[in-house]
């Protein structure tokens, strides 16, 4: 199967006017000068799902090295069939390698993920994607369990519990969830990690296309200006992925090199976020914090006051415990 080539931002909406979604879910790996191994374990989590109703899609932001044909041989030897290869000719940054995956994608849904992160079981797609149909969402995300290599050996680090607040995403969503979410998910930073979300394909670049120009790594910034919208979140209170820790952009920054860059990428969706926002007494009070550039400074206590009884909750939460699991349970080539 040949590699498509990125399709221009002028086509797109005439592409998914005529699309008819063939899935309900579109598995999106996204990747940039893969390591086979990892990127080969990676895909085998998902193909030995139990869900059956999805394709798989391999977008690459210009590596000289892609993989496309080991992808392919393990796609035949597999026997399947869904997928595609899509890559950019340049480099072009993780947002712009997804807005080129997502317009090939058939799904409804889409879940994207890196090589060297797994599905957590053979059963999450089913589980997650019956959950998600029952409750209708737009937009739904599950628990992490991290885990690093040390030498040849994998260790698994942990189960997080980001948000720590999780239950103020519980149905039906209020004034008062809003604002909590509000407070949370912007001000306090307890956001779920960027790889453990499954979200509606065409709201996925509705809101990708909305990111400031200066947004090209940090994808899930389109998730905070979905709270700011009001969107409609959903936690699933199961893990769902096992997220490889310390060589990502967001975990492997030794020289906070990647961490300034994703700071200035935050900083640039928030100055787009007031135009998000209504004009109730909260949120005229989010705007002048957003305007004053204190999201982010002590400001922001005294500004919206309620924020510190949450950044105690958040405090004594712990957001990292022991698993029990076996790192055995990671090793996907083993599975029958």
């Amino acid at each position: 199967m040949e590699p498509f080539c990125l399709v221009p931002d002028s086509v797109w909406t005439l592409l998914m006017s005529d699309k008819k979604m063939q899935y309900k879910l579109t598995v999106l790996v996204c990747t940039y000068n893969p390591v086979w191994e990892k990127l080969k374990r990676t895909l085998l989590s998902i193909l030995k799902q139990s869900y059956e109703d999805y394709e798989i899609i391999v977008t690459d932001d210009g590596s000289k090295e892609n993989c496309f044909e080991e992808a392919k041989q393990l796609f035949d030897s597999a026997g399947f069939a869904d997928y595609q290869l899509t890559c950019l000719e340049q480099n072009g940054g993780t947002v712009k390698n997804i807005k080129n995956g997502l317009a090939h994608a058939k799904g409804e849904y889409v879940k994207c993920i890196s090589p060297g992160d797994n599905l957590f079981a053979a059963d999450t797609l089913e589980c997650w994607m019956e959950y998600i149909e029952s409750r209708r969402a737009d937009v739904c995300f599950g628990n992490a369990v991290y885990y690093r290599k040390e030498g040849e050996d994998l260790q698994c680090i942990g189960e997080t519990k980001y948000p720590v607040n999780g239950k103020i995403y519980d149905r039906p969503m209020t004034e008062k969830k809003f604002r909590q979410m509000l407070l949370n998910y912007i001000c306090l930073k307890d956001t779920p990690n960027g790889a453990v979300f499954i979200v509606k394909t065409d709201l996925f670049r509705q809101y990708l296309d909305r990111l400031p120009a200066e947004v090209k790594y940090a994808e899930d910034n389109a998730y905070r200006l979905m709270v700011a919208d009001r969107g409609d979140f959903c936690y699933y209170d199961r893990n769902v992925i096992w997220y490889e820790f310390g060589t990502g952009i967001s975990t492997s920054d030794k020289e906070n090199k990647w961490a300034k860059i994703i700071e200035a990428e935050v900083n640039a969706t928030l100055s787009k976020m007031p135009k998000c926002l209504g004009d109730t007494g909260f949120e005229k009070r989010m705007k002048r914090l957003i305007h004053g550039g204190n999201a982010y400074s002590a400001l922001k206590y005294f500004i919206l006051p309620e924020l510190i009884g949450w950044k105690i909750r958040k405090m004594c939460c712990k957001t990292c415990t022991d698993t029990g699991y076996s790192i055995e349970d990671y090793n996907w080539e083993e599975r029958d």
